[in-house]
């Protein structure tokens, strides 16, 4: 309904409340009262909770009804939309047996575009009593200061972490993994960055995460 319909009608059960008033109900008026009570229940029920009194409210709505008739309720159809949220599941993988340990080799950072792309030489090794895994790029990601998730960049070059590479029990493996990353992420705090991001990688029951940071001297790590 527009609202300049609905303007009007309101316009018109408030003139109903000014002429009506007096006039007695005929058995024709009792009959036009009892289907507008039937027909304006929804309406009724909500002047509770609107800001005119209650009483005043369910007179104004009636009296329109009985000069427009039933059809002064009737607010059409009203689709409500539900949107469901997915579930989320959270699988928690039994801790792999041995040790697994990521190491930064070397971090570079292209500023000339931003977002820029971040190089990150990294050594996986295993102890004697790990099992086998591999490095394809989905095992590592960056959360930023804001806990932001950055997922790798797929293997192109021949250098690049992929499936190809895996550290058996008791080896390790140099590779390179790629983001393309804000270039606030990881950058010193005191040069205009967010400070501190994270590297992670997590594959087969294994987690490791070192925390870096890039500077303009250089950079760091925290494991």
């Amino acid at each position: 309904m527009h609202a300049n319909e609905r303007r009007n009608r309101w316009t018109w059960a408030l003139m109903a409340v000014l002429v009506a008033g007096t006039l007695a109900a005929s058995p024709v008026e009792a009959g036009l009262r009892a289907r507008c009570r039937a027909a304006c229940k929804p309406l009724l029920t909500g002047c509770a909770t609107i800001g005119k009194g209650k009483r005043a409210c369910k007179r104004v709505i009636l009296r329109g009804c009985r000069v427009e008739g039933v059809a002064f309720c009737d607010l059409g159809s009203v689709t409500t939309t539900t949107t469901s949220q997915p579930k989320t599941t959270t699988t928690t993988l039994p801790p792999a047996p041995g040790r697994v340990v990521l190491h930064v080799d070397d971090i570079s950072r292209d500023g000339s575009t931003d977002p820029g792309r971040y190089d990150f030489l990294v050594t996986v090794s295993g102890d004697a009593n790990s099992l086998p895994v591999s490095l394809e790029p989905t095992a590592f990601y960056v959360l930023d200061g804001h806990d932001v998730r950055y997922e790798a960049a797929p293997a192109v070059e021949v250098d690049d972490c992929s499936s190809d590479d895996v550290v058996t029990p008791g080896g390790s493996v140099t590779c390179s993994v790629h983001f393309t990353l804000p270039l606030v992420v990881g950058w010193d705090e005191e040069e205009g960055g967010e400070g501190y991001a994270k590297l992670f990688f997590e594959t087969g029951g294994y987690r490791r995460v070192v925390a870096f940071k890039v500077h303009v001297s250089g950079w760091g790590t925290i494991s």
